[in-house]
């Protein structure tokens, strides 16, 4: 993490001072603008995060300090609202929604990577004829969305074993990405 960046944003939750990110959220591969008002600064497993009350959301939001293309602090007061409240992380940064999706994928040695990085709910070594094929992984899922970007980028090294449903999804949305491709 940028050192600078860390200050000022240490600085501005010190003197209670809103801030404007300019933010590249990985779930939904977008770059957004948020006003924070910061709540702590936190390292977790080796990444630093910033929570607080997002102005945008209308709820507490972490944003990795890695992901932040730019900060401004704000000449306004920073003290978030009584409702806001620092999320428990000693299970982790991720904690599935409580409507998450239950999905196994099965990962080729180019994607085993993928439950290294994210977490996993169970994960078993798959032979076929002695041969090992890969690994198959369970994991829950807040963001369908997030989960086929994830497999479509892999090019074809993780397979959606279930549910049926996702696959499906992931189908339809290469299916119509090829269409569009092939149209220009």
């Amino acid at each position: 993490v940028d050192a600078e960046l860390l200050a000022t944003v240490r600085s501005a939750l010190a003197e209670r001072r809103r801030v404007h990110l300019v933010y590249d959220g990985a779930s939904r591969d977008q770059r957004t603008e948020r006003d924070v008002d910061l709540m702590r600064v936190v390292s977790v497993d080796g990444r630093w995060y910033a929570e607080g009350w997002c102005h945008r959301a209308g709820a507490t939001r972490l944003f990795r300090l890695d992901r932040i293309r730019d900060v401004t602090v704000l000449d306004v007061d920073g003290t978030p609202p009584p409702e806001a409240t620092t999320r428990d992380l000693r299970a982790g940064i991720y904690q599935p929604s409580p409507d998450a999706t239950t999905v196994t994928l099965l990962l080729g040695p180019s994607a085993r990577w993928v439950a290294e990085y994210y977490p996993i709910v169970a994960q078993a070594r798959v032979e076929v004829d002695g041969t090992h094929v890969g690994e198959a992984v369970t994991m829950a899922v807040s963001r369908l969305d997030w989960l086929i970007r994830l497999v479509a980028g892999l090019g074809g090294a993780a397979t959606i074993l279930a549910p049926a449903r996702v696959r499906e999804t992931l189908v339809q949305w290469t299916g119509a990405a090829r269409e569009q491709h092939a149209s220009r």
